[in-house]
C-alpha cells in the first residue's frame, strides 16, 4: 500500500501556504497493523496547468494489488477548523488567477463527465475519530471552484474506480491564527501546525484500516 500526502505552495496574498508547512511536518512513516507505512510527501504548484502533471507523475499507476491512500490538502483562508471535503464538482471557476496568471471561468474540469464526485471514505466515522483526539473538524460539502476542487475532482475521477483500491480525500486547512483564536488561544503557530499534521496522521491510520477491511 502506498500513501501520498500533498500540499500547495504559496499563492495570491499568502506568502506561505500552511498546507505546505503541515506536509513538511509529517513523519517519514506511520505504524499501522504492526507494520510501518511510508509517507510520501509532495508540494504541488498553485498552477492549474502544472499541478496535475506533478501529481499524476508522482502517483503513477495504481491497482488493487497496490492500494493507494491519497490525502490532499490546501488552504481555506476563511475557515477556522479542518474540513473533510465530501465532494468535488466538475467546474473550474477561479476567483483569482493562479500563479501562472491563468483564470478559467465557468469551464468543466473534464468534458462530459459527472457534475460531481464523492470520496468513498466514511467521513462521518473519520470526523468522530478526529474529534475524539480533540481536533476541531467539520465535514464540508463544497470544496470551492479553484485549484483544490480541481485536483480533487481529477484524482477521484482517475484513481477511485474500483472499491477497495484507493482512499482519496481532500482536507482543507484553516489559517493557524483563526484556529488558535477559535479553539486554542494559548497555542502558537508552530504547535498548531504540528496539531494539523497529527490530524493527517490520524486520517492515514483511519484510511489504512478502511482499505484493509
Amino acid at each position: 500500500m502506498r500513501c501520498l500526502i500533498t500540499g500547495f505552495d504559496a499563492f495570491g496574498e499568502f506568502a506561505v501556504n500552511p498546507s505546505e508547512e503541515v506536509v513538511g511536518r509529517l513523519p517519514d512513516a506511520v505504524k499501522v497493523s504492526k507494520q510501518w507505512l511510508e509517507i510520501e510527501r509532495l508540494v504541488l504548484p498553485c498552477s492549474g496547468k502544472k499541478m496535475w502533471q506533478k501529481l499524476s507523475s508522482a502517483v503513477g499507476k495504481t491497482s488493487k494489488k497496490d492500494p493507494l491512500i491519497l490525502i490532499m490538502t490546501g488552504l481555506a483562508s476563511d475557515r477556522d477548523r479542518l474540513c473533510l471535503e465530501r465532494f468535488a464538482v466538475n467546474i473550474k471557476d477561479y476567483r483569482i488567477p493562479d500563479n501562472d496568471g491563468w483564470q478559467p471561468q465557468d469551464t468543466p474540469i473534464i468534458a462530459k463527465a459527472p457534475a460531481g464526485l464523492a470520496s468513498d471514505i466514511p467521513l462521518t466515522r473519520l470526523e468522530k475519530k478526529l474529534a475524539s483526539k480533540k481536533i476541531a473538524v467539520d465535514i464540508s460539502n463544497y470544496a470551492g471552484s479553484y485549484l483544490c476542487n480541481e485536483i480533487y475532482y481529477k484524482a477521484l475521477s482517475t484513481w477511485q474506480k474500483q472499491p477497495g483500491s484507493a482512499a482519496i480525500l481532500f482536507v482543507h486547512i484553516p489559517q493557524p491564527k483563526l484556529y488558535i483564536k477559535k479553539h486554542q488561544p494559548k497555542w502558537n503557530r508552530e504547535k498548531t501546525l504540528t496539531h494539523f499534521a497529527q490530524a493527517l496522521v490520524e486520517t492515514v491510520e483511519f484510511s489504512h484500516s478502511w482499505l484493509s477491511r
